[in-house]
């Protein structure tokens, strides 16, 4: 791209000047007959230059040209140095143009450049092609931006020789006598810049092939000035210039040219059919969307209408919020995808949040995977945007974009994305997901930092012991979490290596690997070798410590043990009580001592204790405890409470069911769902009428499938007296369940209560708000 200089850098071409040097050079042919002008002119002017890129006023035309400036410290140095001088007074002139290129010197008349990837080649070149030049350099490289030795008709910039290119002739259309000291080489030799801008205005073959080649090569300058003549309309008609000139910049790797050739195509108008292929190919494969849109409108423009789907996209822009979602709609339904996916990529980022919705739906339907995997890392889209892509990139990426939304997840994401993207790690069983899931354990969410260690616990990777054991240390609440997710780690570990860790300084390392060595202990036959080590821990003066020892020897379902445990079911920790009572639950029925013990331990006064022994005596089937459990029916904690109804469940047989019966009827008038539905399980055992009003109860349940329970148990009662209870979940706010209630009713035979029956059924079809299926099934149901 040309630079923008001053005005003050501009200078005046004089003609006198320009004929003198032209008289000093000659008009040899080829490279040397240029080379030769600046090497001789600095001599006679006993001064050092460098070749300057500057604006040149050319009778009143402006052209960026290369001229010389007098440089001190290049005059100053030796001859071998003077090369690298040059080069380093040029960078430094333009520090922005020549970036981080460099200069390699190989010979007296050979030298390399090596321009830097945002490097302006085309000033870069040619200030150098001529600098060196008048130091006697005749091969100039600069691969790969150059195959061989830099030619004067590779130089993208005029000189002030003066020497033109022939782009640059588009400029002179009516005023070539401005260009008759002038010249222009073509096919390698020197031509009078006049009578070729005149030749050029008929056709000439090899001028018009000078020009296509330009189009056709790397340097962005000359494509530039051949296509800003074809779309200015006086210079297109004097130099007979065509759409089609401009064809070959509609692919250009430079989005400046592609949008020129595009202003060019468009000024111009009448594409012929290779314009419109190119356009088509633009269309198709451009990543910029608006030149896309814009190549589109010419080619409706010029009839070819396939395309059009992607005019939508501007209402993206431009509509309404409800244009927009018309737009997205027709837009996820085009047949030409390539062009409609980048479309509805935009429009996630739209203000209104049913666009966005609706453009994701798009593409996830069209199963643009790769275009949401770029859309990931956009600044511009909402934080439950990106969170939507990662989930579904998870399921449905490459390799590559699963692994970048499952970082995001967990390191951006939601805790429910966290979670989900935890899990996903745990599933894979690639320890590579290691590092990622040591971040989450540091999540503020405690569910995330949970999820992350079940998943480690997955992993079996050696390496997040110590994390897990910081993790443990760091939240009270993560404690248990993380001390299991440990010992299922230790699990895959040889006992002498776990044998190492229980000797640690480290207080936590020493916990994890005490508790699992239950792991190694199991069986008929526990290893003496780890008992004794477990024995010997509970005894240590470490609370700690003794907590996990006895936690893996309550493990180990041994009576014996069981019985050592038993003598701690006094001890001052209640959580030393609570392993003590699962021992105690797990104990075979040869330990009978066990049943008092656990009954005795239910009257603890912590009520983790409590809860363990009450499901202990579950275990153990210890009907005898019946009594005393149906007396902590009325216990007001929810956690004890669950696990005494669990417990009577299980303890229920025919020879005590129906004493029992009035404790889950009462059971239905505390409001905690997971007691209901135990209550309904025992009460769904032949209903009788007594039973229904228990049952009632439910109705005003949040749980869905505690209401669905007791639908389902009073429609097999069989019972007319159950018709009232039921018609109480007609107004449930699921529709579900009022279809599961009207199906339950249905079943109840009518007989004597046939009449009551329909007039619970018309109800049904009386009310506003039921939908019209159930009520046809209720009007159905009722004239049966």
């Amino acid at each position: 791209m040309m630079p923008v200089l001053p005005h003050a850098q501009r200078r005046t071409l004089k003609s006198a000047h320009s004929l003198t040097i032209l008289r000093r050079v000659g008009l040899a042919v080829g490279c040397c007959w240029l080379l030769a002008a600046p090497s001789a002119w600095a001599v006679e002017r006993a001064e050092a230059h460098i070749y300057v890129l500057e604006l040149v006023d050319n009778g009143g035309v402006i052209l960026p040209m290369i001229v010389p400036l007098a440089n001190k410290s290049v005059g100053e140095s030796g001859p071998s140095s003077r090369p690298t001088k040059a080069f380093e007074a040029l960078r430094a002139r333009s520090p922005k143009a020549y970036g981080a290129t460099s200069l390699r010197i190989d010979s007296a008349t050979r030298a390399t450049v090596v321009l830097d990837k945002i490097a302006d080649a085309d000033q870069v070149l040619s200030e150098l092609f001529w600098t060196l030049g008048s130091m006697g350099f005749s091969e100039i490289l600069a691969p790969p931006y150059v195959k061989d030795a830099l030619r004067v008709d590779e130089i993208s910039y005029a000189a002030h020789v003066p020497i033109v290119h022939v782009w640059d002739l588009l400029k002179f259309g009516d005023q070539a006598n401005l260009l008759t000291e002038s010249f222009v080489f073509v096919n390698g030799r020197p031509e009078g810049a006049a009578e070729a801008v005149r030749k050029l205005q008929k056709g000439d073959a090899a001028l018009k092939k000078e020009l296509a080649d330009a189009m056709g090569s790397s340097a962005i300058r000359p494509k530039v000035a051949i296509l800003e003549a074809i779309a200015d309309g006086s210079s297109r008609e004097l130099f007979r210039l065509k759409a089609d000139d401009a064809a070959l910049g509609l692919g250009d790797p430079s989005v400046q040219v592609r949008n020129l050739a595009l202003d060019a195509v468009i000024a111009a108008g009448s594409p012929s059919g290779k314009v419109k292929e190119a356009l088509e190919s633009l269309v198709e494969n451009d990543s910029d969307n608006e030149l896309k849109l814009r190549a589109v409108k010419a080619l409706a423009k010029a009839g070819v209408s396939k395309y059009n789907d992607l005019l939508e996209s501007e209402k993206l822009r431009t509509g309404s919020a409800k244009e927009a979602l018309e737009a997205v709609d027709k837009l996820s339904k085009s047949a030409q995808v390539k062009i409609a996916a980048p479309a509805l990529v935009g429009a996630l980022s739209h203000s209104d949040a049913n666009v966005r919705e609706s453009a994701y739906k798009g593409l996830v339907s069209l199963k643009q995977w790769e275009l949401l995997h770029q859309a990931l890392g956009g600044d511009t889209l909402s934080a439950k945007m990106r969170e939507q892509i990662a989930l579904v990139l998870v399921d449905n990426g490459s390799p590559a974009a699963q692994d970048q939304a499952l970082q995001y997840l967990i390191s951006k994401g939601s805790a429910a994305g966290a979670i989900a993207a935890c899990q996903t790690y745990g599933k894979r069983g690639a320890k590579t997901a290691t590092p990622t899931l040591l971040e989450a354990l540091k999540n503020e969410s405690a569910e995330v930092r949970g999820a992350a260690a079940d998943s480690l616990s997955l992993l079996k990777d050696e390496r997040a012991l110590v994390p897990l054991a910081d993790a443990a240390e760091a939240r009270a609440r993560d404690k248990d979490a993380m001390m299991k997710a440990a010992g299922e780690i230790m699990t895959t570990l040889r006992l002498e290596q776990v044998k190492q860790f229980v000797a640690s300084k480290n207080l936590t390392i020493r916990q994890m690997a005490i508790r699992s060595l239950a792991e190694f202990a199991k069986g008929s036959r526990p290893r003496p070798d780890v008992v004794a080590l477990l024995q010997e821990a509970r005894k240590d003066p470490d609370p700690n410590i003794k907590r996990a020892a006895v936690y893996a020897l309550a493990r180990l379902q041994d009576d014996g043990i069981a019985r050592d445990l038993a003598e701690m079911r006094k001890d001052a920790d209640a959580e030393v009580r609570q392993q003590v009572a699962l021992a105690l639950g797990s104990a075979s029925s040869k330990f009978s001592e066990a049943d008092a013990m656990l009954e005795d331990l239910v009257k603890d006064t912590d009520k983790r204790v409590r809860i363990e022994a009450i499901g202990g005596l579950s275990k153990r089937k210890s009907s005898g405890s019946v009594p005393m459990l149906s007396d902590m029916v009325r216990q007001p904690d929810p956690e004890v409470k669950r696990a005494v109804y669990a417990t009577l469940l299980v303890l229920r047989d025919s020879s005590n069911a129906d004493k029992m019966r009035p404790l889950f009827r009462k059971g239905m008038e505390f409001k905690d769902s997971q007691v209901r539905l135990t209550c309904i399980q025992a009460l769904s055992d032949k209903v009788v009428v007594d039973d229904i009003e228990a049952l009632r109860q439910a109705s005003f349940d949040a749980a869905k499938d505690v209401k669905a329970a007791a639908v389902t148990a009073l429609g097999v009662s069989k019972l007319p007296e159950a018709m009232d209870a039921l018609a109480n979940f007609f107004a449930d706010a699921d529709m579900d369940i009022r279809d599961k209630a009207i199906d339950a009713l249905c079943s109840i035979p009518g007989g004597d209560a046939k009449k009551a029956r329909q007039n619970y059924l018309n109800d049904a079809t009386q009310m506003p708000d039921m939908p019209e299926a159930l009520k046809k099934k209720a009007d159905k149901c009722a004239k049966q």
